[in-house]
């Protein structure tokens, strides 16, 4: 789903993760040029869900996780967010 948000476009991507999987993808604290806040994809695995269905992209802002904004969390906490459920809904710019 898109949604346009001011300059951005807004999707919502959903992960069904399976036991023993990891999600594919790493995050960051900013996006490593302007932005020293929010948190951001820096890197996909090959070979993974993440990387083969394409919806996620290096650099992309997850604005929140299951409906959570991660905006002002730390990154170990967006990180145990995500790793609680099999099922990840996240809103990305």
């Amino acid at each position: 789903m898109e949604v346009e948000d001011e300059s951005f476009v807004v999707e919502t991507v959903e992960i069904i993760k399976r036991p023993g999987q990891t999600l594919g993808f790493y995050i960051r604290e900013g996006n490593g040029f302007d932005r020293p806040d929010g948190v951001f994809i820096s890197r996909i695995q090959m070979g993974t869900v993440a990387q083969s269905n394409g919806l996620l992209h290096v650099g992309d802002e997850i604005v929140t996780v299951n409906n959570v904004k991660v905006g002002n969390m730390s990154l170990d906490d967006v990180v145990i967010l995500m790793s609680i459920p099999k099922k990840l809904v996240l809103t990305i710019r």
